[in-house]
């Protein structure tokens, strides 16, 4: 295990265990729950592998034989990495492994969904012309496949209306063309 625990660590557990207690089992559990929550800060990332060749035997990923292997938790990626490099390869049994760098997420998948949610808005809010250029490509895509519905992915509903130029903006805006019957809408 790559965790280095440092004095507020041990601090924190301190002050639990120093508390009064009913219970030794009150005590044990305040303690755990405290160390618990140390780990949870600290431990940011694991590595995984899988063996990939046996004395010189490619292992294909679904055989049995492809074991697989989770180990302790980092506090840094430098650290991560550093393991799943001597992960790769073995010298002692000349086997080597697939090996990754894994975030670790301690909470429930909603919550990782919520966190990734606000990551991607907020780099859309920083990227302005991502956003132009996904419009852009949008919008060329439109003029490429007219009376198509845009791709459901992209959250939009297709125009009700054909559109024309508008005179006014000088071919700058687009404005619905109306046919004496209809009317509109919204």
């Amino acid at each position: 295990m790559a965790l280095k625990f440092g004095k507020r660590d041990i601090a924190r557990i301190v002050d639990v265990i120093d508390r009064e207690y009913a219970t030794a089992e009150e005590a044990a559990e305040a303690a755990l729950v405290a160390a618990y929550e140390v780990i949870k800060a600290k431990a940011k990332f694991t590595v995984v592998g899988q063996l990939a060749t046996i004395a010189g035997e490619k292992i294909p990923v679904d055989d049995p034989r492809a074991e697989k292997v989770a180990l302790g938790w980092y506090g840094t990626e430098k650290q991560a990495l550093d393991d799943a490099l001597r992960l790769f390869y073995s010298t002692q049994t000349h086997e080597t492994h697939r090996a990754w760098v894994l975030p670790i997420h301690n909470d429930t998948p909603s919550a990782y969904y919520v966190g990734r949610k606000k990551h991607k808005q907020a780099e859309a809010a920083a990227d302005v012309p991502a956003r132009e250029r996904t419009l852009a490509e949008r919008i060329q895509w439109v003029e490429d496949n007219p009376g198509v519905a845009p791709p459901q992915h992209w959250g939009v509903e297709p125009a009700r209306h054909r559109l024309s130029q508008c005179q006014a903006c000088f071919g700058v805006g687009k404005v619905p063309i109306l046919r004496e019957d209809e009317e509109v809408n919204g």
